[in-house]
């Protein structure tokens, strides 16, 4: 069995919608890592039985353990997740037929079901495209994601963080979800990503926590919207800056954060010892 839990969300009452779809947030499905590994080294659990045979063998020539199990960990969660959308069971059967995959600047997004293209191979290999996807050349490669996007495919985002992963599905909106486990060296490295006027608005949190808990609360924030924003570059952290932040309650916040002159919403929240962070973002 997967170890996975579903996370629900919800935001403040009142909070107006926008037509940003906040009215109807996606829910993130978490994977405990530890379990997760505990059951592979135990034989109780097998990935070929949820993964595309390129999914395979991509989760099998990682040398490094912590990072298989990360990538297989998110991969996972991200199968169950659109199959949570589409209203299906997580069956082994179901969570193969949906393929993940990268793009060029390792943006994770779906193959759906029974898609076919035409390519050459070495594309195909360029943009590890599993058996029977393919193009014509590397540059229709690198735009694959956003033609997914804008023709329907859901959205997906993943995460992962010392020890557990997780991923998200919007079917009409961009998504960015991150997760990042409370540390100190958030503190020291806080130059980095927050701004001197960030870290006041972080301090009026008013958190009964030391200050990394606020620190990695805004990692977070600005780790999703860069990547409901997407593009490359990504977004830099200090060209993000939190402007507001209105409490939902003990352990949740509506951060406004801007680039430029565009605000942007993201809701930060606790997750036992990890900050989590969403955003949703209109298709373009």
């Amino acid at each position: 069995m997967i170890p996975a839990e579903k996370l629900k969300l919800e935001t403040a009452a009142g909070f107006p919608q926008d037509n940003f779809g906040w009215d109807r947030l996606p829910e993130p499905v978490l994977i405990d890592l530890d379990r997760l590994q505990a059951q592979l080294a135990a034989n109780l659990f097998d990935p070929a039985a949820y993964l595309a045979p390129r999914e395979l063998a991509t989760f099998q020539g990682f040398a490094y353990q912590k990072r298989k199990i990360e990538w297989l960990g998110g991969r996972l969660a991200a199968k169950q997740a659109v199959l949570q959308l589409f209203g299906r069971e997580p069956a082994a059967e179901a969570m193969r037929e949906w393929v993940i995959n990268a793009d060029p600047y390792g943006k994770p997004f779906f193959i759906p079901p029974g898609h076919k293209f035409r390519t050459s191979r070495r594309a195909a290999q360029l943009s590890f495209i599993p058996p029977g996807h393919k193009f014509r050349t590397s540059r229709q490669a690198a735009q694959l994601s956003f033609n997914f996007r804008s023709g329907g495919a859901p959205c997906l985002s993943i995460s992962h963080s010392q020890g557990l992963a997780a991923a998200m599905v919007s079917a009409q909106m961009e998504c960015g979800l991150d997760i990042q486990k409370v540390s100190a060296a958030t503190v020291r490295v806080k130059e980095k990503f927050c701004l001197a006027a960030e870290e006041e608005i972080i301090a009026s949190l008013d958190l009964p926590k030391p200050p990394s808990f606020g620190l990695t609360l805004l990692w977070a924030g600005k780790e999703a919207l860069r990547k409901a924003r997407g593009g490359h570059p990504l977004t830099g952290f200090t060209a993000m800056r939190l402007a507001e932040s209105v409490k939902i309650n003990t352990e949740s916040w509506l951060l406004t954060m801007r680039v430029a002159d565009d605000p942007y919403r993201i809701l930060a929240f606790f997750y036992k010892d990890f900050a989590m962070a969403v955003c949703l973002l209109p298709k373009p």
